[in-house]
Formats: C-alpha cells, sequence, structure tokens
C-alpha cells in the first residue's frame, strides 16, 4: 500500500437528483507530485503490458460492476487508472470516489493508496516520540 499525507478535506453540496456528494482530498505539493508519479508508472505499466498480453487486455476491459459511470454503463479497470491518470496530469484534487475506484481495482495490493490526514501523521509521530523518550 503507498501512503500519502492530506492537508484536508472538503465535502461538495449535493448535486441535484443524487444522493452523495462529491469529496476532494488536498495534499501538499510534494505529495501530490509523487501521487502523480505512482499514478503515471502504474498505468503505463497496465499500458504496456495490455500490448503484449491479449488477457490482460480483455481484463482490463472488463467492468467493474460497482462502479457506474454517470452516463450509465460500468468503469474498466483501464478507465479507473486513466481517469485518475488525467485528473492528476489537469492538476485537480483527487476525489475520493476516484480513490475508492482505485483501491478496487488493486484490492489491498501494493498499489493500493492512503490518504493519511497530515494531524494524524503529527499526532502519531508526537506519541511516538513521547514513548521513546518518556522517563522511566
Amino acid at each position: 500500500m503507498m501512503s500519502f499525507i492530506k492537508t484536508g478535506s472538503r465535502l461538495m453540496e449535493k448535486r441535484k437528483g443524487k444522493t452523495y456528494a462529491t469529496e476532494y482530498h488536498f495534499l501538499p505539493e510534494l505529495e501530490k507530485v509523487k501521487l502523480k508519479k505512482h499514478i503515471g508508472r502504474v498505468h503505463s505499466q497496465l499500458k504496456r503490458i495490455m500490448e503484449d498480453d491479449t488477457e490482460m487486455h480483455r481484463q482490463a476491459n472488463m467492468p467493474f460492476k460497482k462502479h457506474r459511470h454517470e452516463h450509465g454503463g460500468y468503469y474498466t479497470m483501464i478507465e479507473i487508472v486513466g481517469d485518475l491518470d488525467r485528473h492528476l496530469k489537469e492538476g485537480k484534487d483527487i476525489t475520493e470516489s476516484m480513490l475508492g475506484r482505485w483501491n478496487t481495482v488493486f484490492c489491498n495490493a501494493e498499489d493500493d493508496i492512503e490518504l493519511i490526514d497530515l494531524n494524524d501523521a503529527k499526532n502519531a509521530v508526537k506519541e511516538l516520540n513521547n514513548n521513546l523518550f518518556k522517563e522511566q
């Protein structure tokens, strides 16, 4: 699993006719760069493998019944990976739904993405330091 630090999140207003609201996650610039490189690397590898392996090409184009497009139909693996790669290259913030789709594709593999809140990370470091250096 790949972990990245986020500085915050924002929940948008629900759109008309929708039962959910989009949540955006904000990352510091260095974390955005690292995430963009990670996503780009995985996207490039997937495209390269698809060119060489017809079975992988078929699998990458199979629909994920759990993730439906707004306009109907289901997302495929290559769409999920490509959408997130394109989204980040355009300089946009990552959404919770994109993150959820990505993690469905990689399901507890090394390419899963975890966003850690900056304050949680700071508190964990403080607690670790307190435990390491407390007087006995």
